[in-house]
């Protein structure tokens, strides 16, 4: 049922007021003031279904959002709030699924609203970001697997060269997708208010690793994607430990944002790891492992990988308490064994040479 735009979702040119009550997808998206069109009843369902979609959204429950948002859009066709939900859910399913169709649908959607209705609100522009990066992820994983299929042996000369096209067209597709993944991205900094966005700041990190070849900005963008995500983290616990009339609702909801802000904040000091480490900067390497250590976000191999730099500076017995950190965290998993009887060689090794550079 078309509609005019009502109070629920975005439209050009309104008046934009905000509304505690529902979290949209990225951001608090304005909550418009009037109703033309609907009755009273309509309206109210309209409610309804948008704050459902929103909310099972902002949960990751993409099958119910989707489901709410097309809901909603049978009573007010051009609303711009549940078109974006219904986009970012379609790319988000068709990458779990590794169903193309999806993220394609959901991609036609996205592109319609960033070049047009929607082109004057940020969240358009970064839904259609991460759609281009979930597209070019995809084609990566294809050209991981055709580059497997090349490694084996039964691959005729014919078949191989084919082969070998298609792993080309898939690598040039993945990075035209996070080209234009990168341009959406800066689209959404360049918006009022939004110079810190987190999503996009961090979103920008992974595309401009995943492009190469500006690592320095990657590793500036971290460092301030990392800044925000503390202060984001901060606030978040305050409000948890602060506020005793919290339901146990708003609670979890806190804790599912603590948890996710910490995730990111790893993912984003690996790859200023893995830059640095790729730089041969041991000294930054150490500063970046120290952080991860300072902030609990240590896993085994990142001991595994301090002990291989710490080694390389000769500073052997630190090296050796390392590794048997790596140990005592990979004693939880199921391949310990598999890794035990070298990482023992390795500690009496490094204790050896530390005994013989001893005065």
């Amino acid at each position: 049922m078309a509609t005019r735009r009502s109070s629920l979702g975005l439209r050009r040119g309104g008046s934009g007021l905000s509304a505690r009550s529902v979290v949209a997808v990225f951001l608090l998206l304005p909550f418009l003031g009037g109703c033309f069109g609907l009755s009273e009843r309509d309206q109210a369902q309209l409610s309804l279904h948008v704050e459902n979609s929103l909310d099972y959204h902002k949960r990751g429950s993409y099958t119910q959002a989707l489901q709410q948002a097309r809901f909603a859009l049978r009573l007010e066709d051009d609303n711009i709030t549940m078109r974006i939900v219904e986009g970012d859910c379609l790319v988000k399913l068709g990458a779990a699924r590794g169903d193309s169709s999806l993220i394609e649908e959901g991609m036609q959607i996205l592109e319609s609203l960033a070049h047009g209705d929607g082109s004057d609100y940020y969240g358009s522009w970064l839904a259609l970001a991460r759609a281009d990066i979930a597209r070019a992820i995809a084609h990566q994983d294809e050209s991981a697997k055709i580059e497997r299929r090349l490694r084996s042996d039964y691959l005729g000369a014919a078949d191989r060269k084919k082969e070998e096209g298609w792993y080309e067209v898939e690598l040039a597709s993945a990075k035209e997708r996070f080209e234009k993944a990168e341009s959406a991205l800066r689209r959404v900094l360049e918006f009022d208010n939004q110079a810190d966005n987190i999503e996009a700041t961090v979103e920008l990190v992974i595309v401009l690793n995943s492009l190469g070849g500006r690592d320095d900005e990657a590793v500036t963008l971290a460092g301030r994607a990392i800044t925000l995500l503390q202060e984001a983290t901060q606030l978040a616990r305050r409000l948890l430990q602060k506020d005793l009339s919290l339901d146990p609702e708003k609670k979890l909801e806190l804790q599912r944002r603590i948890d996710s802000h910490l995730a990111k904040e790893a993912q984003l000091r690996d790859i200023q790891l893995t830059i640095h480490y790729r730089q041969q900067d041991l000294q930054a390497c150490l500063a970046d492992l120290g952080g991860l250590e300072l902030r609990q976000l240590m896993r085994a191999d990142h001991y595994r990988t301090r002990a291989e730099i710490l080694e390389a500076l000769g500073r052997y017995d630190e090296a050796a308490t390392d590794l048997g950190e790596f140990l005592r965290l990979r004693s939880r998993t199921s391949d310990y064994d598999d890794v035990a009887a070298a990482a023992y060689d390795d500690i009496e090794r490094l204790k050896a040479l530390s005994a013989s550079a001893t005065p």
